[in-house]
């Protein structure tokens, strides 16, 4: 037997092949990781060349083209092209539109037009904002990663001259028969044609929450139940194997047509094709070479797959479960089962923290449940009630007790552990410990030994926020005022000010990707909206342990307080103001060897009042009133002589903020000036005598 099949069986040696594979997928990000990446590539050259070209090359492709910045393209559009999607289901109703030019989401209120018409907008292009946070959703790229050239906002609409026939009418016909037809549309339309946006949204987030939304991700198991449907009807008219492949091979790439070529379905209904060649070729590929080669040759035609969860989520499983093969083998069906929920859990914990934040320890237990009732009830029954309407009155029976189940295994059996395993080295540490784990192993001892590092190295990230020597000031890419002063060790974290209300809670997501379980104080500074506005969210979400307010200061103002090794000042303030903004709460904070000034809001008035009776040196000022023309006067700044700025003022905010007058005022007297239209979320550590400071935008 050849070293390759060895490997390709996972003979206790196949993770020199895996390990690399991961380490680039995450070093495209992070530069530094390719020198590890190298090394294991040099181990990987001996046992096989065609790996070694395929996954570097793959990989050098995509590095190349995922690192070059793209112009984010905004102004009056004019277009024509045909549907291939329409999601009416949210508050802002949208259509996806292929043009010559590339895919475009266009939004209009009324929509009138069916999936293959042919229409001509003419509108407005949005520009797409860079992600501002560290580490956060990074909306530019997924749009790259599904093909979208831009979101045009429509202000004329018409259909065009010639309404040619094309695929997408295909698609048009079948979701037309579903809505028509059925009463669970939503349902056969999910698992049939991979299309999730009748779903209802609440409905689907108890999916995510229960750990089973990718049961409505078509994918292998939905693919391989309509290959084997087929396989079967084929055989009523002929028992020849090339036939029947060949049938099912046009039937799986038509199907890619309808159902627009998800990730999850690519990936299975290819490897059911190139399973089918390489077996009548008998070219000897095992299962993990194709899959592997299958990988390397979408990231060349799309590097940019790389940045949809799907996709990452749909290799990192399947490759996993191919190499688990041995693991598996003289197992019963439960055992195996449970197996293969919990190799899929461990193995995917990285990305479904990075997209929920939390994740549910018995989706392990409800994966086994409610895959063997997909398998056995739910696809079945999808399929037979789509060729056999009358069926519709049983498939909604079954659908209210999927749903019902779902509502009580999430309402009383549920166990949700919330951490971040951070990207890059510590994502790619836990990968391949994971992989080392479920590597073949001759005694239960050696088992045991893997499975404790592995759980040792989960329980340190876990506790990364304690063990953590740095020190840190952060403000945060919100819509308002969001700072975050954390000592070192958990000692204390302070919260100055939440933002506006965030639909997509991105202060919170912040907050525990720094495994951050505990806020000792939030501070706010003023009563209006973009000080105070996602504070549920917080409340939500962390445990707190004081809220201080500016209406409530009085029993800390005047005084010093102190938590772990951050200091502040509360000024005394009477709350004489007849502007809200002159009312807010100013601290200094006394921290990492800085004095840091807080200005919250305040105008000219309570500037002077403010100048009159303190005088003292900073080092960082936050800018009040995110740079209003109406704060930071010339007088100000000369007479507390700060060297860094901080300005919160989001990109495209409705005040135009900062005035340019202020910033010249601060730049007039060699002030450092960090601010959020141009620098996103900065950052500012110390680790010992070191300081670092990072910004998550121009760097």
């Amino acid at each position: 037997m050849s070293r390759l099949n060895r490997l390709s069986r996972f003979r206790g040696e196949c993770h020199h092949i895996v390990i690399p594979f991961v380490v680039l997928l995450y070093a495209l990000s992070h530069p530094p990781v390719f020198i590890v990446a190298g090394f294991l590539l040099w181990r990987l050259l001996r046992y096989d060349m065609l790996y070694f070209v395929l996954s570097l090359g793959a990989f050098m492709v995509a590095s190349i083209v995922l690192t070059v910045p793209e112009a984010s393209d905004h102004g009056p559009i004019k277009t024509e092209g045909i549907i291939s999607e329409i999601d009416v289901n949210r508050e802002f109703p949208r259509m996806r539109l292929k043009t010559q030019t590339g895919d475009y989401i266009v939004y209009e209120e009324t929509l009138s037009y069916r999936v293959g018409d042919c229409v001509r907008i003419q509108g407005e292009q949005t520009q797409v904002l860079p992600n501002g946070y560290f580490g956060g959703f990074d909306y530019q790229a997924y749009l790259r990663s599904i093909r979208i050239e831009g979101i045009i906002h429509a202000d004329t609409h018409s259909p065009c001259a010639e309404q040619a026939f094309n695929v997408y009418r295909v698609r048009a016909f079948f979701h037309d028969y579903i809505d028509n037809t059925f009463e669970n549309s939503d349902y056969l339309k999910a698992f049939i044609l991979a299309s999730r946006e009748s779903l209802d949204e609440t409905v689907y987030e108890s999916y995510q929450s229960l750990g089973i939304a990718h049961l409505f991700a078509v994918s292998g198991l939905h693919v391989g139940f309509m290959a084997l449907a087929l396989n079967k009807a084929l055989g009523v008219f002929s028992e020849k194997r090339g036939f029947k492949d060949v049938a099912i091979g046009l039937f799986l790439l038509g199907y890619l047509f309808v159902t627009g070529f998800p990730p999850s379905v690519m990936r299975a209904s290819l490897m059911v094709c190139l399973l089918g060649v390489n077996h009548h070729l008998k070219l000897r590929f095992t299962p993990l070479d194709i899959v592997m080669m299958l990988c390397a040759g979408l990231l060349v035609i799309h590097p940019h797959y790389l940045n949809q969860s799907g996709f990452v989520l749909s290799f990192l499983v399947s490759i996993t479960l191919i190499l688990s093969r041995d693991f598996l083998e003289g197992r019963s069906v439960m055992a195996q089962s449970v197996i293969v929920s919990l190799v899929s859990f461990i193995i995917s914990a990285p990305i479904i923290l990075s997209m929920q934040g939390q994740i549910n320890l018995m989706s392990i237990v409800f994966n086994v449940f409610y895959v063997f009732l997909m398998t056995l009830v739910v696809l079945p029954l999808t399929y037979a009630v789509f060729f056999m309407p009358f069926l519709d009155s049983v498939f909604s029976v079954v659908i209210g007790f999927f749903e019902g189940s779902v509502r009580l295994m999430l309402d009383h059996f549920s166990w949700f552990l919330t951490f971040h395993i951070h990207e890059g080295l510590v994502s790619v540490a836990y990968v391949c410990l994971a992989y080392r784990m479920f590597a073949v192993f001759k005694t239960t001892a050696i088992l045991r030994v893997r499975a404790g590092v592995f759980l040792g190295f989960v329980t340190l990230v876990y506790a990364s926020a304690w063990l953590s020597p740095a020190k840190s000031l952060t403000m945060f890419d919100v819509a308002g005022d969001a700072f975050l002063l954390r000592d070192a060790n958990n000692r204390c974290n302070i919260l100055i000010d939440t933002g506006e209300p965030d639909p997509h809670d991105n202060l919170v997501r912040a907050l525990r990707r720094r495994n951050i379980r505990r806020l000792d104080y939030v501070l706010i500074t003023h009563q209006h909206l973009d000080h105070y506005g996602a504070y549920d969210s917080i409340d939500a979400n962390f445990t707190i342990g004081e809220v201080i307010t500016n209406h409530d200061q009085v029993t800390h103002e005047g005084q010093w307080l102190s938590c772990g090794n951050i200091d502040f000042f509360i000024f005394p303030n009477d709350l004489s103001y007849g502007s809200e903004n002159d009312n807010s709460m100013v601290k200094l904070v006394r921290f990492m060897d800085r004095d840091i000034l807080f200005t919250g809001d305040i105008e000219q008035t309570r500037e002077a009042a403010f100048a009159k009776r303190y005088a003292f040196d900073i080092d960082i000022l936050k800018v009040a009133h995110h740079g209003s023309i109406s704060s930071s006067n010339e007088w100000f700044l000369d007479l507390y002589e700060p060297h860094t700025a901080l300005i919160p003022a989001r990109r495209n905010n409705r005040f135009d903020h900062p005035s340019e007058t202020v910033v010249e005022r601060l730049e007039a007297r060699d002030i450092v000036v960090y601010r959020l239209d141009e620098h996103g979320s900065v950052e500012f550590s110390k680790i010992g005598p070191l300081r670092f400071k990072k910004t998550a935008l121009n760097p």
